[in-house]
């Protein structure tokens, strides 16, 4: 694979160095993932003023591409490559699992972290860790938001359900019905990549009260594909494509930008989206007309929530671990966590910076807190997004190409998860 390296910083003389009391510089090597380049641009100008402003630390970003993000850490952790400070989302639990991050508590013990991150910001990593600190919050998305093209509903004579509420599947279905017609789709899902389909499947599930996997009173994942609900959301996932027609079948190939296009052009009146997509509508199409709400559901309604953390991989020596702390509380300064979250579409973890004015004057942007009380966060396996990316995906996607039936899908997936796990 290859990673595009971007050196940043400048290497303080000798003598320098030797005045401040230090014999050499730290060198900290920053991951992640590639992004808009107005993103990284960004970013690397931050660590350009964090280097002024800390002479004795060195900063080298590797940008890798985000498809790849999850191989590449396991890769790096498994060879002692792993950098110094690495950004990580939904793969956290499987990064925990492998011993791969080191704990932070005692940097975070009374620091502004400690004391402006919201609350619910943490849920997640309490789940694998109560006790424990492995990273630290730096981006929230709502992953995904139910978007939904206001024209197409305008023109359909459809409105949307209250803030804060949220229509059944079979609601939604009527709704997408009306809305597909002559090269336009009524319900589109992201379903590309293992990567997609992390974002567009779980929540069909957890909205069923369900999941691919459970665990028994002894603490030991198993598979859990017997269980008729997991059956149903998988069905009702898989027939908006085959047998209720409101989602195309190339959806297996579809990625962000076809689902940009789609919208953009009237061919998808609604789709599942992370926040992020908030963010390339609100700076790319500010015209477009544009909304979203909560998730439909058929036994739970639940507003997953995606958070990208800032963690430091065990690999890092505790020398170079107070460096990288450095490196992250600069890169969680209020100016510059807006400055990413106005580019990025993201929403932030300082609860105090929610009432910036860029969160409230926008309504869309606004409502976004009413989605907390529903907040579902990923099952705490460690085994847990290898399942959904690498095992289930390409069985879900030969069922949506018509190649394999329901009752196919779950027998495959039933023993491939099970043999797995197992492992």
């Amino acid at each position: 694979m290859r990673i595009k390296k971007i050196f940043v910083g400048f290497i303080v003389l000798g003598a320098i160095m030797l005045a401040a009391g230090q014999s050499f510089a730290v060198t900290i090597t920053f991951m992640h993932f590639e992004w808009r380049d107005d993103v990284m641009r960004l970013q690397e100008d931050s660590l350009r003023n964090f280097e002024n402003q800390n002479p004795g630390i060195k900063v080298e970003i590797n940008y890798v591409p985000w498809k790849d993000t999850r191989m590449t850490m396991l890769r790096l952790l498994a060879t002692g490559d792993a950098p110094g400070v690495w950004e990580c989302s939904k793969h956290l639990a499987e990064l925990m699992g492998f011993n791969g991050l080191t704990d932070l508590s005692k940097y975070v013990a009374n620091s502004e972290i400690e004391k402006e991150w919201a609350e619910f910001s943490w849920h997640e990593l309490k789940l694998y860790d109560p006790e424990r600190i492995y990273a630290i919050p730096q981006g929230l998305w709502v992953e995904p938001s139910f978007i939904y093209n206001k024209k197409l509903f305008r023109e359909a004579g459809i409105s949307p359900p209250p803030t804060g509420e949220a229509w059944t599947w079979e609601e939604a279905l009527d709704v997408a019905k009306k809305l597909t017609g002559p090269e336009r789709w009524g319900w589109v899902n992201r379903c590309g990549t293992g990567a997609s389909m992390s974002k567009s499947l779980p929540w069909v599930l957890w909205s069923n009260d369900t999941d691919i996997i459970t665990q028994t009173t002894e603490g030991e994942w198993v598979s859990n594909m017997k269980d008729p609900k997991v059956e149903e959301a998988l069905g009702f996932f898989i027939e908006l494509v085959t047998k209720d027609k409101v989602c195309p079948p190339e959806a297996v190939a579809y990625g962000t930008e076809d689902m940009r296009k789609g919208l953009v052009a009237d061919r998808i009146g609604m789709m599942p989206m992370g926040s992020f997509f908030w963010g390339i509508l609100l700076n790319d199409h500010p015209d477009l007309e544009w909304d979203y709400m909560m998730l439909p559901y058929n036994r739970k309604k639940c507003a997953p929530f995606d958070i990208t953390y800032f963690a430091v991989p065990t690999q890092t020596s505790e020398e170079k671990v107070e460096a990288a702390f450095k490196v992250i509380q600069h890169l969680t300064k209020p100016e510059i966590m807006m400055s990413l979250a106005k580019l990025n579409g993201n929403l932030v973890p300082r609860a105090s910076l929610w009432n910036d004015p860029y969160f409230t004057k926008d309504p869309r942007l606004e409502k976004w807190t009413s989605y907390i009380p529903y907040e579902r966060y990923r099952t705490p396996a460690s085994q847990y997004m290898m399942l959904i990316e690498t095992v289930s995906t390409p069985v879900i996607q030969r069922a949506m190409l018509g190649e394999i039936s329901l009752d196919e899908v779950f027998e495959q997936l039933d023993t491939a998860i099970s043999e797995t796990l197992e492992r």
